[in-house]
């Protein structure tokens, strides 16, 4: 019920109301001061009653029709669209966790990397001045790039495994504690730079993964806008048909 049709029947109520309670009404003309003593006339009364009942059944009988008209509620045309929209952005939310995942763990390994190949060169620095200008020494400078151990940052794992080989033959009390550190690290460094090198392709891998999710959503946006407009017309359309009188 609009805000008119509940003035109309308060208004309605209101005067049904006044008929119903107003003085005693008697029945017939008075002829006299003394003819007035006929019975109540009750029949103003059941008058507005009966008005009282008809104005609110109106009334409720406009709300009803106007309520089972309504038009029902149409289907959004564009929902195929947004649920792809919210899919392909999940794809991207999963994507970008892996990759995350795999550029933090590059960074771990590359970090210990780093640390092992500066401690390495340390290592092995002191070990080949101990050793200078023996066969021993000339072995291992064969093995290493440029022949200086400030290059063990451009060897592979099977030159550390070589020049590791090399170092652990070395005698002397006074270089056993270098040979034995520069021998495990050496061998950690084969380790981290097998795990460095499958980090770095999975997060090759969910890059790539991440840039076509990222894609995908810029396409799911642009199909779900394109929806969108195409239909604003219609919208347009039911809202002048709402508004147009009947």
């Amino acid at each position: 019920m609009n805000w008119h049709e509940r003035i109309f029947l308060v208004a309605w109520l209101s005067l049904c109301f006044a008929v119903m309670t107003e003085g005693t009404l008697w029945a017939g003309d008075c002829s006299g001061e003394n003819d007035c003593g006929a019975p109540p006339d009750n029949g103003s009364r059941a008058a507005g009653i009966g008005g009282a009942l008809a104005g609110g059944g109106l009334a409720l009988n406009s709300h009803r029709k106007r309520k089972k008209s309504a038009p029902p509620s149409k289907p959004d045309p564009c929902a195929g669209e947004a649920r792809a929209l919210l899919e392909a952005q999940g794809r991207l939310a999963a994507a970008q966790g892996q990759r995350d995942a795999f550029a933090q763990q590059v960074t771990q390994l590359a970090t210990q990397e780093g640390q092992l190949i500066s401690r390495g060169e340390q290592l092995l620095s002191r070990i080949l001045s101990n050793i200078k200008n023996t066969p021993q020494e000339l072995q291992i400078r064969s093995q290493l790039p440029g022949g200086s151990s400030s290059g063990l940052d451009a060897m592979t794992p099977s030159q550390w495994q070589a020049v590791s080989n090399l170092v652990s033959g070395l005698q002397g009390a006074d270089i056993q504690s270098d040979v034995q550190e520069f021998v495990r690290d050496a061998g950690n460094m084969v380790n981290i730079m097998g795990q460095l090198g499958n980090a770095k392709k999975n997060w090759e891998t969910y890059e790539d993964a991440y840039l076509d999710a990222q894609r995908a959503v810029t396409d799911a946006q642009f199909a779900l806008d394109d929806c969108r407009a195409s239909h604003s017309g219609d919208a347009q359309s039911q809202g002048d048909s709402a508004q147009a009188p009947s």
